[in-house]
């Protein structure tokens, strides 16, 4: 009989153990799982703001996009501009009419130096001297708008490399195309050259004739994406 009621209490002891091991195991569990739920939960507010920066990002880059692609177009244009000016059907004044008050004035819209303008005026009071006036006018008319075609091709080639990060690669190459041919023709078109070879004036021919084919490129191009965004 005393073994029995041994046998029982070691039984009942071990009962005990296995429902305080279970216990264990569950409290374990119980609590590993919460851990895991919490470092879930972190992750995923983690991924959301993530999410919220990237979106934030998209809407920045979209957003200067929008506002880069007018801008460069606006120079690239501008620069076509001055530079085709230069050269075509351009009326040169004759100076026929003017006195010295309307050459002051022409002056003033050169931006031409005080030397220069004491030059030429030298020359004009001169009445055998009035046509080498008027030609030294038109020879520093041509270097000056040169500098000024000069100066703004160099403004839209600047604005391409500060922005080039918001470009697509198809509208960076088509930008990128345009700005050296325009360098190309604008260097044929330097006044300081008073004569080029046949070969040379075939090859800013064909420059030139390239050039409004790229301009329709990168106009279609940047059209297309600010369209689809």
């Amino acid at each position: 009989m005393e073994l029995i009621i041994d046998f029982l209490k070691v039984i009942g002891g071990v009962s005990i153990l296995g429902y305080l091991s279970r216990l264990m195991a569950q409290q374990v569990f119980k609590k590993n799982m919460a851990d895991y739920q919490g470092e879930i939960t972190k992750e995923l507010e983690k991924l959301k703001l993530q999410q919220q920066k990237n979106f934030k990002d998209f809407e920045l880059f979209t957003s200067k996009k929008h506002e880069k692609y007018p801008e460069m177009y606006f120079h690239l244009e501008t620069a076509y501009g001055h530079i085709s000016s230069l050269e075509g059907n351009v009326e040169a004044l004759t100076f026929e009419n003017f006195d010295e008050e309307d050459l002051n004035l022409h002056f003033d819209e050169l931006k031409m130096t005080s030397f220069d303008r004491a030059r030429i005026i030298k020359l004009w009071r001169n009445y055998e001297g009035k046509q080498s006036a008027i030609r030294e006018i038109q020879k520093i008319g041509r270097v000056i708008n040169y500098r000024r075609a000069d100066e703004k091709w160099r403004e839209a080639n600047n604005y391409y490399y500060f922005n080039l990060l918001y470009f697509s690669d198809v509208v960076s190459k088509s930008c990128k195309d345009l700005i050296d041919h325009q360098r190309e023709y604008l260097n044929f078109l330097n006044p300081k050259y008073d004569f080029i070879s046949s070969e040379e004036t075939r090859a800013k021919t064909e420059i030139k004739n390239m050039i409004p084919g790229i301009r329709n490129s990168v106009k279609t191009e940047m059209q297309k994406e600010l369209r689809i965004e």
